[in-house]
């Protein structure tokens, strides 16, 4: 009986461990970094978030303007930088210290995905979600960074499309908004709540905190 129950055991404990590797795996290569030059483009520069190394709030406009002018498909006006790349658009604006760029914003191509998973990975769990249900959208906030997702089926997954990243100016302080993590403008038909992973709708709903 004693062997009978030690065989059991042993096999109960390689089929746990056969699920959790297979678990880890899929979790693995749903938050793998994109293939492609996009991913590149956002990284840390010391503290901060950063483009081609160009940090809101610390890298002067003049700067930005000189290296950005360097690059083929570019438009440069007073207070608004444009760049393109393939399947990514670039925005950069002033801050309003007057000295240095502001927000960054990055458009993504609806027909060339780029994965909020990759986002998770990249800078971690954000201090809070904006769900807009009637708009089949999402927004991952951090204290420096929003992050606008595509929700299909009603769930946020880590394969849910990034439409658009928004660097924000660290320099501004919103009276109407102080917090971040919180979307306290928008009134109706949408729920703020603390990072609850990647799951329905309707779990976000059921166990939001704000």
């Amino acid at each position: 009986m004693t062997r009978r129950f030690g065989l059991r055991f042993v096999i109960t404990l390689l089929l746990v461990t056969v699920v959790v590797s297979g678990a880890a795996l899929a979790a693995g290569r749903a938050f793998r970094q994109p293939d492609d030059h996009r991913a590149l483009l956002l990284a840390w520069c010391e503290t901060a978030p950063c483009i081609m190394d160009i940090v809101p709030g610390e890298t002067g406009w003049a700067q930005t303007t000189g290296q950005i002018s360097r690059l083929p498909d570019s438009q440069l006006y007073p207070k608004q930088i444009v760049t393109r790349f393939e399947s990514v658009a670039l925005e950069f604006y002033p801050s309003i210290n007057q000295g240095a760029v502001g927000r960054i914003f990055l458009h993504f191509a609806q027909d060339h995905q780029f994965d909020a998973g990759w986002v998770i990975q990249r800078f971690g769990e954000p201090c809070g979600v904006s769900l807009y249900p009637t708009l089949n959208q999402a927004t991952l906030r951090y204290r420096f960074l929003l992050a606008n997702v595509q929700v299909e089926q009603e769930r946020l997954q880590p394969r849910s499309a990034v439409l658009q990243i928004v660097l924000t100016d660290p320099h501004f302080q919103s009276d109407s908004q102080p917090d971040p993590c919180v979307d306290n403008i928008t009134s109706r038909q949408m729920l703020n709540s603390l990072w609850q992973g990647f799951s329905t709708i309707g779990y976000y709903r059921a166990h939001q905190h704000r």
